[in-house]
């Protein structure tokens, strides 16, 4: 309810003839909210760190290909997280958070040269948590279940820390800045850790 209140006092509530594909329409019981596009949030494409490439290829004598057959997520279909309770904050193109994700480590393992549909073990990943903190101690939780067929699955977490502003505004801005270097500090922990390796072996 505040948070209704909150956002019908900072938008304006009619949709304008003059919206733009980036502005954000939500809807609230019969009524559609408005957010412009400066006060929408979107994150960068995700870019595959050098440090995450390079432990690929290190893994690679030592585990089999993986193929990716399902991604999941606790919430699927989420496109929006709200940063300080009124501004939207997306993945690239306003796709789900989950399947960024799953594009993220597809990627990854691809120019790693360590995916392969006909030969690699199918793995499912289950997205538990990704979420932010806006205030305070300002951090990306990332969370999410790995399983292959046969083997106990693995749960991997990381939190990543980041500067952050008073002002909503600025604020905002940081925490989709910093969505990619946290995808990027999740999957070097999930492939560093002994028990997810140990899936593919």
């Amino acid at each position: 309810m505040f948070r209704n209140l909150l956002l019908s006092i900072l938008f304006t509530i009619s949709t304008p003839l003059s919206a733009q594909e980036s502005d954000f329409i939500l809807k609230i019981g019969t009524s559609e909210l408005y957010i412009p596009a400066f006060r929408t949030y979107f994150s960068s494409e995700y870019v595959a760190p050098e440090k995450n490439l390079a432990l690929l290829r290190n893994l690679k004598p030592k585990i089999s290909p993986i193929h990716v057959i399902d991604f999941a997520a606790n919430s699927p279909g989420v496109t929006t997280i709200w940063c300080r309770g009124s501004y939207p904050v997306f993945a690239p193109e306003k796709i789900p958070y989950e399947i960024f994700l799953a594009g993220a480590i597809k990627n990854e393992l691809t120019k790693a040269d360590m995916y392969s549909i006909g030969a690699g073990i199918p793995l499912s990943i289950d997205l538990k948590v990704i979420d932010f903190e806006s205030t305070g101690d300002a951090k990306w939780t990332i969370e999410a279940t790995f399983s292959v067929p046969g083997k106990n699955p693995v749960t991997i977490k990381n939190q990543t820390p980041f500067e952050i502003s008073f002002g909503a505004s600025k604020a905002c801005g940081q925490v989709k800045t910093a969505l990619v270097p946290s995808i990027q500090d999740f999957l070097f922990k999930t492939y560093s850790n002994s028990k997810f390796q140990e899936l593919f072996k």
